[in-house]
């Protein structure tokens, strides 16, 4: 090919493709785009929909996650007061390094897997380790001293 992914054909050419790189913190009237990969995993290069089941930010309505859903937590996702995330048994929570879901005082969230169709929270690493993801987390309002 003769021109790259940004229309320049070589590193000679590495001002033209500053230039069409924007930066959020100083343009900050230019919308910030987060960029997700939307493979199963790191290897696993299979396609899934990018618009479906990934979640970060506040959960604004109450929601079920089921088994045949493709579930990835991308970043924090916080369960605020009033709000219920219900998964059902079978289901697979995918994971990313940073992805943690925080669930607030009166937020709540309900797991209750089966022997045969447990629930997993597993990271989207390709070789998981302890630690490679943020967990779930419970908050209290006033937190004992």
């Amino acid at each position: 090919a003769t021109l790259n992914y940004w229309g320049v054909s070589n590193s000679a050419n590495e001002t033209k493709i500053i230039e069409r790189i924007d930066d959020f913190d100083t343009r900050s009237s230019l919308a910030k785009i987060n960029h997700v990969p939307y493979w199963r995993s790191e290897t696993d290069h299979t396609p899934v929909n990018p618009l479906a089941n990934r979640w970060t930010g506040m959960l604004n309505q109450t929601t079920t996650w089921a088994s045949e859903d493709d579930i990835i937590v991308y970043s924090t996702l916080t369960i605020p007061s009033g709000i219920r995330l219900t998964i059902l048994p079978g289901a697979i929570v995918r994971m990313m390094s940073v992805a943690n879901i925080v669930v607030q005082p009166g937020g709540v969230i309900i797991a209750r897997g089966t022997a045969s169709s447990p629930i997993q929270f597993i990271s989207i690493a390709d070789n998981p380790r302890a630690g490679d993801w943020g967990g779930i987390q419970f908050t209290q309002i006033n937190p004992p001293a």
